[in-house]
C-alpha cells in the first residue's frame, strides 16, 4: 500500500523516490560467458601458445541506477568464476524505475563488453510497514541469472549480491535534518566564494573601469584575477593541496608577463603548474590531484592525448 503523505512527492510518472543509504555487496560470480576466448581451448593446452589457451572473460560489476552508474568493482582478469567480495554504501536520494546490476568484460583502450545482467525493480525496495505506515529497511540477497536482456537470451553466468536500502528517517538526524527536501547533504553555512569574470586581468590588459564619487570616477575596479589568485594560494599552502577538474594541464603558466619572467629569474616558485606541484610536493605538503579520465587517452596504444585533450596521461 502506497501512503498519501508518500504520493504527494514520491512518485514522478513510472519513477518512484528512493531516498537514503543504499548498502551493496558484490559477493561473487560463477559461470560466466567467456567473451575473450574459445570454450574448450584450455584442453589444447599443449598444442597451443598459453595466451590462447588460458585467455578469458576479464570481468568487473557496474551498479547503475537506470542510466547512472552509481558503483564499479575492480576488474578481475581471465576468470570466469571470479570472487569480487566488494562493498560500496552510496547516499541517493533519486527517481527511478530500478537498479541494474551488469557484469561486463573489459577489454583493450578501457572499452568493455556487457557479459549479462540483473534488474531489480525499485519497488523491492521502497516499501511500507502497514502499522506504522513508515519506510523500512530492506535487504535482498540473491543469487541472479545472467542475460543480455534480449528475448530468448540464453543465461550468460550467475552473479550473488546483497543490496539493501536503508531509508533517510533511519538514518541519524544529521543525514535527515537538511534544508532541501530530497536531498542527502545538510546545509553548510559560512562558505566563502569568489567569482571572476576571466582567468586573468592584469593591469595592462583590462580596460579602466571608474566609479564613486561626485563624477563617478574617484574610483578604480580591479578585476579579480583567478590564475595569481591560484598561484598565491598554492605557494602558500602548508600542509594540503587538492586540485579538481576537467582537465588540468601541467604545462600551464599561472603567471604572465613580467610576473612569469620574474618569477624564473629570481627563482621564485615557478609559475607552470605541474613544476609548481612538485616543489610543494618536496616541501612535504600533500598534494592530491582528481582529474578526468579520458578513455580515448592510452599510451599504451599510441595514443597518449585523448580525443578530448585533457591531459589526463601527462597529469
Amino acid at each position: 500500500m502506497r501512503w498519501p503523505s508518500f504520493l504527494s512527492f514520491g512518485e514522478e510518472g513510472d519513477k518512484t523516490l528512493i531516498h537514503g543509504l543504499l548498502h551493496i555487496s558484490i559477493i561473487r560470480a560463477s559461470s560466466l560467458a567467456n567473451l575473450d576466448g574459445i570454450r574448450g581451448m584450455e584442453k589444447l593446452d599443449k598444442y597451443v601458445p598459453k595466451f590462447i589457451s588460458s585467455n578469458k572473460s576479464d570481468p568487473f560489476v557496474e551498479i547503475s541506477m537506470d542510466n547512472q552508474r552509481i558503483a564499479k568493482t575492480r576488474t578481475i582478469h581471465d576468470d570466469l568464476d571470479p570472487i569480487f567480495n566488494e562493498t560500496f554504501y552510496v547516499p541517493v536520494a533519486h527517481y527511478i524505475q530500478g537498479i541494474t546490476i551488469a557484469v561486463k568484460d573489459l577489454d583493450l583502450g578501457h572499452t568493455s563488453e556487457l557479459i549479462g545482467k540483473t534488474f531489480i525493480p525499485v519497488r523491492e525496495l521502497v516499501k511500507f510497514d502497514d502499522a506504522t505506515k513508515t519506510q523500512v529497511r530492506v535487504g535482498l540477497h540473491k543469487t541472479a541469472i545472467l542475460t543480455t536482456g534480449k528475448e530468448g537470451g540464453k543465461p550468460r553466468g550467475q552473479l550473488e549480491f546483497f543490496l539493501e536500502f536503508i531509508p533517510k528517517d533511519l538514518l541519524c538526524t544529521d543525514l535527515c535534518d537538511v534544508s532541501v527536501p530530497g536531498v542527502y547533504f545538510k546545509g553548510h553555512f559560512g562558505n566563502a566564494v569568489q567569482l571572476y569574470v576571466n582567468a586573468d586581468d592584469g593591469d595592462d590588459m583590462a580596460p579602466e573601469v571608474r566609479y564613486g564619487g561626485k563624477n563617478d570616477d574617484e574610483n578604480v575596479w580591479r578585476p579579480p584575477r583567478l590564475w595569481r589568485d591560484i598561484y598565491d594560494a598554492i605557494c602558500d599552502a602548508k600542509s594540503f593541496i587538492y586540485i579538481t577538474g576537467w582537465a588540468v594541464d601541467t604545462t600551464q603558466s599561472l603567471l604572465r608577463g613580467e610576473e612569469q619572467r620574474e618569477a624564473l629569474d629570481k627563482g621564485f616558485y615557478s609559475p607552470f603548474i605541474g613544476e609548481l606541484l612538485k616543489q610543494k610536493a618536496e616541501e612535504g605538503v600533500t598534494v592530491n590531484m582528481l582529474v578526468w579520465d579520458d578513455a580515448t587517452s592510452n599510451p599504451n596504444i599510441l595514443r597518449p592525448v585523448g580525443a578530448l585533450g585533457t591531459h589526463d596521461e601527462q597529469s
